[in-house]
């Protein structure tokens, strides 16, 4: 690409492109746009996209990528958005984003991803939106996303979530949407929810683990938004009775700010046998 030091944007999705060699993008200076969606490649070395300064994004999905370098993007400064979804990633290095703080969207959704490092998204001070869905994660530590102040969607349905630390999304101030469904949570297992802009909680589908309504999981609701949307269809809730001293009525009747909550409940395919005023 030595010929062409005016490209701005390069498409090369759906080729058999295996390597990249160095100096590849050698004279792409100006560069803003990278896509190399749908081709054969398996690792990601440091030297990969080395010259690539002015990029702001990079998609690499749909490769078979089984390694990315910790220092891959390290150059990258301008980055706001990388999507690396249907890959063969197992594990993500602490230090592969610690470089890019321009970051706004980051799409990891479709790996085989087990365990996130303390650190992965340490230095992410305007990321709006992050996929891991359909991947094996089993824990949610509260250092994981530590400082996502900024972080508005999260995407964490079909893993293999079984719990997550209490205050894991504790400072998540302006989280709007958080996807949880399709994993192995119980009502005890639910982390503490702050934003008060958060609409839209998805608990659906939790493969026969989130069978009832606890005290404690009223109060993880609290101080959310005024309007809230909570999906908590295709489990095996049993109560029987939703009655005005159960936890799930204090909930409903809860204020927020001085304002009454509007609640929208979705519980369609439970096992409710008998609701009782």
């Amino acid at each position: 690409f030595e010929r062409f030091p005016n490209l701005i944007a390069l498409n090369l999705e759906d080729n058999q492109i295996e390597h990249i060699e160095i100096d590849t993008f050698r004279n792409l200076l100006k560069i803003t746009s990278l896509f190399m969606e749908k081709n054969n490649l398996k690792i990601i070395n440091k030297t990969s996209f080395q010259h690539l300064n002015s990029l702001k994004t990079l998609g690499l999905s749909s490769n078979q990528l089984e390694v990315i370098h910790q220092d891959a993007f390290s150059h990258m400064i301008h980055l706001e958005s990388i999507e690396v979804k249907n890959n063969k990633l197992k594990h993500l290095s602490e230090y592969l984003f610690r470089s890019n703080p321009n970051l706004e969207v980051i799409i990891l959704a479709n790996n085989e991803i087990e365990e996130l490092s303390d650190g992965t998204f340490r230095n992410q001070q305007k990321v709006y939106s992050i996929e891991l869905m359909n991947n094996k994660l089993k824990t949610i530590k509260s250092s994981v996303f530590k400082n996502l102040t900024t972080i508005g969607w999260l995407f964490l349905d079909s893993n293999q979530i079984e719990s997550i630390d209490v205050d894991a999304f504790a400072e998540y101030e302006n989280l709007e949407r958080i996807y949880l469904n399709n994993n192995s949570l119980t009502s005890t297992s639910t982390p503490i929810f702050s934003s008060q802009y958060l609409a839209r909680v998805d608990l659906s589908n939790q493969n026969g683990h989130f069978t009832h309504i606890d005290n404690t999981f009223q109060y993880k609701l609290l101080n959310v938004s005024a309007i809230l949307d909570l999906n908590l269809n295709d489990n095996d809730l049993n109560i029987e009775k939703l009655n005005r001293g159960s936890s799930f009525h204090t909930l409903m009747g809860s204020s927020v700010t001085n304002r009454t909550r509007t609640l929208i409940v979705h519980m369609s395919t439970n096992a409710f046998m008998r609701l009782v005023s």
